[in-house]
């Protein structure tokens, strides 16, 4: 059960993590007032590197905690 919850909430911080990595990119550029792909992909550039790590690493964390609490749950309603 505690591993479903942790797997869920660090989903759930993956997903913030991910919606403030473009919400920074956009407030890098809030001066613009005209926006292209290659503008964005710019500003998004400078975003720091180590973010998007934490992103794909909680990510990850949480899928495999949320298969385990889950595999864990399955293996006891079985007994």
């Amino acid at each position: 059960m505690y591993k479903s919850l942790i797997g869920v909430i660090m989903l759930l911080i993956s997903a913030v993590l991910y919606g403030a990595k473009y919400i920074a990119a956009v407030s890098g550029g809030v001066e613009h007032t005209q926006w292209s792909t290659e503008e964005f992909a710019l500003q998004l550039s400078f975003v720091p590197v180590p973010m998007s790590v934490f992103i794909y690493l909680s990510a990850l964390i949480g899928v495999l905690y949320f298969i385990w609490g889950s595999w864990d749950l399955w293996k006891d309603s079985q007994k």
